[in-house]
């Protein structure tokens, strides 16, 4: 009997040996697997990460382009501001990338606006403005949240030269960052994915989905936001919700230096889903 137990146990030995090296290879497969996922996962993130900072980019250009347009409206350089208001009302009507656009006097006030003011506006503190009389020249300035709109925009001046070389305005249209979330609803992301915008303070500008909850919430110390920081480049980090996700962030480029940077985020589980069942099946 004991003879036989013996043998028993040296046979179950054996096929277990044998079956060693088989589990082996099958968890390095699968660890290959769950890699080769997480680089498709991610260089599918920055790819649409630079997709959103090249977009970007364009719009800058064509904001330049509006405002030189709208330099030679005779009601926004020094005639009728009710005129001009009404004007540039009906233009964002049709362009709804903007959220406002407008036209300000050299103290700061606003002269005309496509939204109505609700009151007397002084925008002489934005930086925008003030390089734009200092520089005369068009300039890009910070994202901010909207005294006016009340949204993540970023906000560009061009100023108006009169004759004598005196800056008689400073013409300004607020570009409203939430064209991103269309970007990201465009992308079909995963369940659990998100887009998130933050500036060099850790701020978020823009968030997909439920931006009414995140939008002007300071994370500075969030892991993710600390790796965007960097430049563009990938990780696997807790995002400003907690979750782990694996992210691809790239930097909204601006003429202004960057300090602005676009993150993708796909759930851990998701990306791994594929390879995980594959691993459990084998």
């Amino acid at each position: 009997m004991r003879l036989r137990i013996s043998l028993r146990l040296r046979l179950i030995l054996l096929v277990l040996l044998a079956l060693i090296p088989a589990l082996l290879l099958i968890l390095n497969a699968g660890l290959d697997r769950r890699q080769m996922a997480a680089r498709m996962v991610q260089d599918d993130a920055l790819r649409l990460a630079r997709l959103a900072a090249n977009n970007h980019q364009q719009l800058i250009e064509n904001t330049h382009q509006l405002l030189i347009g709208l330099s030679n409206v005779t009601a926004l350089r020094r005639g009728d501001d009710t005129e001009g208001s009404a004007l540039l009302a009906r233009l964002i009507s049709t362009n709804p990338l903007y959220a406002n656009i407008g036209a300000i006097r050299p103290d700061g006030s606003v002269a005309a606006s496509a939204l109505p003011l609700g009151g007397n506006v002084n925008l002489a503190d934005r930086s925008y403005f003030r390089r734009a009389i200092e520089t005369r020249q068009f300039v890009i300035g910070e994202y901010q949240i909207g005294r006016i709109t009340h949204k993540a925009t970023v906000n560009f001046g061009l100023p108006l030269i009169d004759e004598s070389g005196r800056v008689e305005r400073v013409l300004f249209a607020a570009l409203d960052l939430s064209w991103l979330n269309r970007l990201a609803v465009d992308a079909h992301l995963p369940p659990g994915g998100t887009l998130t915008v933050t500036d060099s303070s850790g701020t978020i500008l823009v968030r997909y989905p439920e931006p009414d909850s995140w939008v002007g919430k300071s994370v500075p110390d969030v892991p993710l936001v600390r790796n965007a920081a960097g430049g563009e480049g990938l990780a696997q980090a807790p995002g400003v919700d907690g979750v782990i996700r694996l992210y691809a962030f790239s930097p909204l480029k601006s003429g202004m230096g960057g300090g602005v940077y676009v993150s993708i985020g796909i759930p851990a589980d998701a990306a791994f889903a594929e390879a995980n069942r594959t691993l459990l099946r084998d």
